[in-house]
Formats: C-alpha cells, sequence, structure tokens
C-alpha cells in the first residue's frame, strides 16, 4: 500500500457481485453518473448522442435522452456537479486527436419530460502533446473524468507505459499535477466528496492473448500530502473490459462491455 499510513479502509478483497445482464441497447456501456434514483450511462464511440437511465436494482431502461447538438464521436465517461453531467468526448485510442470535448448538460433538463436536450461544448487540449503519435501506444488517450472540489479533472488512459497521469483543466488547457504507477489501462474513476476518496477502474491488457485482467485502484486522502494508494484485482471476472464506475446510495456500481467473455453488465463491488 504505497504511501500509507498504519490504516487503510482497504483490508479486504474485493468483491464483484453481478446484478443484471444491461439492455443491448447499451451494449458499448462507456460511462455511469448516479442521479435522481437512476444509473446514467451512453454507448462508446459511433453510438448514438445519448444518455441511458438504469434502475440500479435490475439493469432496467428506464429512460432515453439525446442530446440534440452533440456527436458521439468518442464518449468515454461521466461525471457530475450538483446542477450538471459531463460527458467527456475524449476517446484518443489511435492517437490522432488533438482537441477534446466535454458536454456539459443541465440535470434539470435531463430530469423533464421532453426526450430532447442541449448542452454546452467545453472544448481543451493537453499543455503539451507531441506530434505523430502511434496508435495504442502513447499517453494521451483519456477515458476517466471527475469533478473534484468544483474542478474538471481527468486520469489518463496510458498505453505507452501503464502508468496514468492526472490532469487538471483550466481554460481550455489540461495541465498535468500527478502521476500514479496503476500497472493498467485505466478507463473510469468515481470521486466520494465526504470521505475523500478516488475510486479508478481499469485493467491490465495482456496483448498476447487477448485478455484483460480488471482491476480497481483506490487513492485515499486524495489530492493531499497523505495519499494511500491501493491496487485491487478483480479476479472473478478476469478477461472483461470494465469500462465505468460509480456510487450510488453508498454503494460502488461498476459495467463492463460486451466481449467474448461476458455480455455488457451491471455490477455492485464490495470491500466488506
Amino acid at each position: 500500500m504505497a504511501g500509507c499510513s498504519a490504516s487503510s479502509s482497504f483490508t479486504s478483497k474485493p468483491k464483484s457481485i453481478r446484478v443484471a445482464q444491461l439492455p443491448e441497447k447499451v451494449d458499448e456501456t462507456s460511462g455511469l453518473a448516479h442521479f435522481n434514483r437512476w444509473l446514467w450511462t451512453h454507448n462508446d464511440s459511433g453510438g448514438q448522442p445519448e444518455l441511458y437511465g438504469i434502475d440500479p436494482d435490475n439493469g432496467r431502461l428506464v429512460k432515453t435522452v439525446r442530446i440534440s447538438n452533440a456527436n458521439n464521436k468518442d464518449w468515454e465517461d461521466l461525471t457530475q456537479d450538483d446542477n450538471f453531467i459531463y460527458i467527456a468526448d475524449t476517446g484518443n485510442n489511435r492517437g490522432d486527436r488533438r482537441e477534446f470535448q466535454i458536454y456539459k448538460v443541465a440535470k434539470s433538463d435531463i430530469l423533464k419530460p421532453k426526450k430532447e436536450v442541449t448542452a454546452k461544448l467545453i472544448s481543451f487540449v493537453f499543455e503539451k502533446q507531441p506530434e505523430n503519435l502511434k496508435p495504442y501506444r502513447h499517453n494521451y488517450d483519456i477515458e476517466a473524468l471527475c469533478v473534484v472540489d468544483n474542478q474538471l479533472m481527468f486520469f489518463s488512459k496510458n498505453w505507452a507505459n501503464n502508468k496514468t497521469y492526472l490532469y487538471q483543466i483550466d481554460n481550455g488547457v489540461a495541465k498535468r499535477i500527478k502521476k500514479y504507477h496503476t500497472n493498467g489501462l485505466v478507463t473510469g474513476c468515481t470521486y466520494d466528496a465526504k470521505k475523500r476518496i478516488m475510486y479508478l477502474i481499469g485493467y491490465h491488457r495482456y496483448i498476447w492473448f487477448n485478455m484483460r485482467s480488471p482491476f480497481v485502484y483506490t487513492i485515499e486522502n486524495f489530492n493531499t500530502t497523505k495519499e494511500c494508494k491501493t491496487k485491487h484485482l478483480l479476479k472473478s471476472i478476469k478477461g472483461f473490459q470494465v469500462e465505468a464506475i460509480d456510487m450510488a446510495n453508498g454503494q460502488l456500481f461498476f459495467t463492463n462491455e460486451d466481449n467474448k467473455y461476458g455480455k455488457q453488465a451491471l455490477w455492485k463491488l464490495s470491500f466488506d
């Protein structure tokens, strides 16, 4: 437990508890945000520019909301503050993208009976991004967006070195502020502000037989000088492509995309 004091909240191995298979409409579920009783998700690159409300008790689709002025180039994650949902159109596996977008949608609009809403567009670039990046061999991919102390931040998906970098977005520029040795590809995050714990989810990819080893990486006392970092392997779902994580009513939930190891599904994560 790098950087930990004598005590950590995470002393037991996590348990992955399958809640339900998700509808085919969200077979590439790639983001997760809980508000107003439901877990909201969306599909990955090329999907419809839509948010899908999911019942956390049974995985049932309860509402679809289309973002009328948005395009799903490569939506990767959701986060929120008190009044808005933020959709990260930031996927960059191939390394050919230099400008990234975040769609900012009012929660009050999502909760109205109408099926279409509009979003405000936030664009940003990396402070320093090299030219001619090689596909799947660089550190400028983004799949994990969060709000911390009213500040938009994200964790990078580092294909080149299997670490992750924490960036803060200010005035359209993403500035790197910290590095974490996750030894894997980070695909989602969620922040427990009351306990000041950051949860990262992702997987280590074994290229030679296309196997993924999912993990959760916890950072206690997040963004302080007393951070406690712990990596937890999710061995019971080896091979699954985990993509998103969030909290609902004090319970951690995560999702996986459809692949040959398992259909798209909603899971609970327990450390009890």
